[in-house]
């Protein structure tokens, strides 16, 4: 499946979205920043599927575990 993931990061918990090419909403989630909670959310997808993040201050780690998805640089 194509998917298109987003996520927005805050400072205890992000907010996950997974919409389909054509706008779809397929998942809404928020995922705490409990160790393994985004990389268990990103196992159920495709590697390879685009990664948008948005953010404030500490978000390195975020991009650290989605290193296997290209970013979505808009």
């Amino acid at each position: 499946m194509d998917s298109i993931i987003a996520f927005d990061s805050h400072k205890r918990y992000t907010l996950a979205s997974v919409e389909t090419k054509d706008g779809q909403i397929i998942k809404d989630e928020r995922i705490s920043h409990s160790r393994g909670n985004i990389a268990g959310f990103l196992s159920g997808y495709q590697r390879g599927s685009p990664v948008a993040v948005e953010t404030i201050g500490n978000w390195y780690w975020i991009i650290d575990i989605v290193s296997g998805f290209p970013l979505a640089r808009e």
